[in-house]
């Protein structure tokens, strides 16, 4: 992870890449920190990374009443992707588990395929309970409802996907490149239809408009299709 990332600093980037210090830009920083704001709304709905969070359980648990451990601000959850137990699953089985080892290692007899479904059968239990808890995600009210069977467990973990209010919520290292990949193909766009606007006929110089044009599209191209070619396996099913 990254830190967190503001939109000035995004602005300055975009405007070293475009020569700023060399050249001179026709937009203002405030400007190209409206356009940074624009891809980010583009990419927001993409940013599906997960983090966890591990409470005490409860049958209903606000959301809101937690704190991230790592940043020490409130949890804003986008999507509960899954909830699962935390503290130990298996203390119904622990017992009886002990004497069956017991009970083998003082026989002197083989494995028997009794045995084996035996085995088999306790950890297909032990792997059902330990696992995905059933879950409904009020994200109206950020409201966590949870239906847990035999053994409450003292503590859950809840898998989610943040809520991106704000363009410095976004501390992932990948993201904040796609965000700001997407914020320069749009301000070339813009530059390229300021520089278009007049042709300087005679002068011993021409704009870079064309130029500018060219790689907007294929920067926002890039962007777009790798966005869209991910949909699929990056939002999350509810």
């Amino acid at each position: 992870m990254n830190e967190p990332r503001t939109l000035q600093k995004y602005a300055d980037d975009i405007l070293m890449l475009l020569g700023s210090e060399v050249v001179d830009i026709e937009l203002k920083r405030e400007k190209i920190m409206d356009i940074v704001k624009y891809a980010f709304e583009e990419v927001r709905p993409y940013i599906t990374d997960t983090e966890t969070l591990t409470i005490p359980y409860q049958n209903k648990i606000h959301i809101e009443n937690y704190e991230d451990p790592i940043n020490h601000r409130k949890v804003n959850v986008g999507n509960v992707v899954y909830v699962m137990r935390s503290s130990s699953p298996n203390m119904v089985f622990d017992y009886q588990d002990i004497l069956y080892l017991m009970n083998r290692r003082n026989s002197l007899t083989t494995v028997s395929t009794d045995d084996f479904a035996r085995a088999q059968l306790i950890n297909q239990v032990k792997n059902t309970i330990s696992t995905d808890l059933d879950h409904y995600w009020d994200s109206k009210n950020n409201d966590l409802y949870i239906n847990v069977n035999y053994p409450i467990p003292q503590f859950i973990t809840i898998m989610y996907t943040p809520k991106y209010e704000n363009i410095e919520d976004v501390e992932s290292d990948f993201w904040q490149d796609k965000i700001r990949k997407l914020a320069l193909g749009y301000t070339k766009q813009v530059l390229g239809r300021i520089r278009g606007k007049y042709k300087l006929n005679g002068a011993q110089y021409d704009l870079d408009s064309d130029q500018l044009l060219s790689e907007a599209a294929q920067e926002i191209s890039e962007v777009r299709s790798y966005l869209d070619e991910n949909s699929d396996i990056l939002l999350p099913l509810d």
